[in-house]
């Protein structure tokens, strides 16, 4: 153990004797050698998936967080078990914020949440009566296909004002 704590423990200038003997690996190399840091590799962006639009979150927030508290009232350990229990704040958010595409069935938002098989046979169902009405409603307001572009109005022709022929004057 010894050998090993004097081994590592060097007191000059260099770790081994290999160095600043005037050794230089560009003489060997034909083109020049690059001796800084690497550079910082920069890592692309990373799309975020896109959500219902904000201005549909609010009202399936609010209907959310009312089906949570109506739940806790109903159930026998309401009293001493605060709302949140059932469905936090930031779950709630992250419900609101889902496409409605993304909600067909009960199971799709266990997995959205990802919450446990005891909730989903509890909860789940009930609460997928709250959000696929509210996704139907906003499809029924929505067009199904984008309604088509006006078509382009046709532009007077490009006149050069300043190249243009001018007419002649008469002479008298």
């Amino acid at each position: 153990m010894l050998l090993y704590l004097v081994a590592l423990n060097y007191t000059t200038e260099f770790c081994c004797d290999r160095h600043g003997n005037g050794f230089d690996l560009s003489k060997h190399v034909p083109g020049p050698i690059y001796a800084s840091p690497e550079p910082k590799v920069r890592k692309p962006p990373q799309c975020k998936p896109r959500g219902r639009p904000v201005k549909e979150r609010p009202l399936l927030d609010l209907l959310i967080c009312a089906w949570r508290a109506r739940i806790n009232q109903s159930d026998l350990l309401g009293a001493i078990c605060p709302p949140r229990w059932i469905l936090d704040d930031m779950k709630i958010k992250t419900l609101a914020a889902a496409l409605p595409s993304a909600i067909r069935v009960p199971a799709d938002i266990v997995t959205l949440l990802d919450l446990p098989t005891e909730w989903c046979t509890k909860y789940s169902s009930s609460l997928f009566s709250v959000v696929q009405p509210y996704n139907d409603s906003l499809q029924k307001k929505r067009p199904r296909t984008p309604s088509p572009l006006p078509p382009p109005t046709p532009r007077p022709p490009l006149v050069d004002q300043i190249n243009a022929p001018r007419p002649r004057k008469r002479k008298k």
